[in-house]
């Protein structure tokens, strides 16, 4: 049985069978849901709690209006958060990072600083936006999809799902175009690693390592076999990293207890 301290609707228990137990808290790329990390359940020990973003505008909150600010996420995440009494680790994919990176800093505010941060596959904050996406029309955001890779054919090729998810990805693109970045010199407190797929076209090397400019200059950077959504083949081995992360929290538990 899963049970979850915090009633916000913004998260969602995946796993969560001991509140105070630590946990490893996933947030999404742009047009994703929480249901992409199920496979996680699997692969991350069941010591560990796996929390879940649940953003408004899909799955459960499906009927709600789709967000428009991403720090006003980031003090919604923060503030459900808070409540949880574990150490938290915060994962973010793509779009997911920034969220992550903007929680981390509001949860440092709070009084309750993150265990480790972990940013895959996304470009520092402060640099500027490549390309922007909002404004295509259904057809060209359908071939960007295509291009992009990640998303399931059958997915593609089904007019009546793609008119569900386009106007989700459209909102989150525009999510991100309409981000500036405000310098936050607490952010080289933060203790976070620097995630990318080898053969990741999407995002280019300098991309990743400009966070270096905004965290401590000698943060690590971990690289997997895969393109831009490599997550989804390197699940394993994320959690794993997951795990590693948060063991020092399971010892120190057990030395406490003994």
């Amino acid at each position: 049985m899963s049970l979850l301290l915090t009633p916000s609707p913004i998260l969602k228990a995946l796993r969560c069978n001991d509140p105070a137990a630590p946990a490893v808290v996933v947030f999404h790329y742009a047009g994703g849901n929480s249901r992409i990390f199920t496979p996680w359940l699997q692969a991350l020990p069941a010591s560990f709690n796996l929390l879940a973003v649940q953003l408004p505008g899909r799955d459960e909150r499906r009927h709600e209006p789709l967000p428009q600010d991403l720090r006003q996420l980031a003090r919604e995440c923060a503030g459900a958060l808070k409540l949880c009494p574990g150490e938290l680790l915060l994962f973010g994919h793509s779009m997911g990072a920034l969220l992550a990176f903007e929680t981390a800093l509001q949860l440092q505010a709070l009084g309750k600083p993150v265990r480790h941060l972990l940013l895959s596959a996304r470009p520092a904050p402060q640099l500027p936006v490549r390309s922007r996406r909002s404004h295509l029309t259904n057809d060209m955001l359908t071939d960007e999809l295509r291009r992009l890779g990640g998303t399931p054919q059958e997915l593609l090729q089904n007019p009546q799902l793609l008119a569900l998810v386009l106007p989700v990805l459209r909102a989150d693109y525009a999510m991100l175009e309409n981000y500036h970045y405000q310098s936050h010199p607490a952010a080289r407190q933060l203790s976070a690693t620097l995630l990318a797929g080898r053969q990741d076209r999407l995002v280019s090397p300098f991309e990743i390592t400009a966070w270096r400019q905004v965290l401590a200059n000698d943060t690590p950077l971990r690289q997997f076999d895969g393109d831009h959504f490599y997550l989804h083949q390197q699940v394993s081995a994320l959690c794993q990293l997951c795990a590693e992360l948060l063991q020092p929290v399971m010892a120190n538990a057990r030395e406490e207890l003994a």
